[in-house]
């Protein structure tokens, strides 16, 4: 996931976070910041004119806090001003991403298995759902993944209960 705010102190901050892995690379105006822990970097400005001494022009560093991930939301925390850079997921996201994965555990497959498939359903779609703006292609997705699973397990289900009858 890679986003792009403009700042005007700043510039283009640039935000990307691997969904593999979770790295992630933050840049002011393509100056990438230096990280320090897990959550925190730092930045430090680059003079205005590259014939200046080392010491000339070159501003303090700047501790920026990455705060949030991708569902509840990634902001920046620069001194005493917070940028946001993705807004969270609304409760719509959640509603129908989770919809899917609660028929997948109901009709195709019960259990503990079912249950953890049905999460993995669940919150793939709710990042699905983050990435739609508009509330029509989300309840078509949602709706769209529901008639796909209700047609797999229905059968399945009717099928269970004639064998044991």
């Amino acid at each position: 996931m890679q986003t792009t705010v403009s700042h005007p102190a700043y510039g283009l901050i640039t935000y990307e976070e691997s969904f593999w892995t979770g790295k992630k690379i933050i840049t002011f105006d393509g100056i990438p910041l230096t990280k320090i822990n897990k959550t925190t970097y730092q930045y430090q400005s680059l003079p205005a004119d590259p014939f200046a001494s080392p010491e000339e022009g070159v501003s303090a560093p700047v501790t920026v806090t990455v705060k949030g991930n991708y569902i509840s939301g990634v902001s920046l925390v620069i001194g005493d001003e917070t940028v946001t850079l993705t807004a969270k997921a609304t409760v719509l996201d959640f509603v129908l991403g989770w919809i899917p994965g609660i028929l997948f555990f109901a009709f195709v497959i019960g259990g503990a298995i079912g249950g953890a498939l049905g999460a993995m359903i669940g919150m793939g779609l709710t990042i699905l759902m983050k990435t739609r703006k508009k509330t029509v292609h989300k309840v078509l997705i949602c709706i769209g993944i529901s008639v796909a699973i209700l047609a797999v397990g229905i059968p399945l289900l009717l099928a269970a209960l004639a064998a044991q009858a």
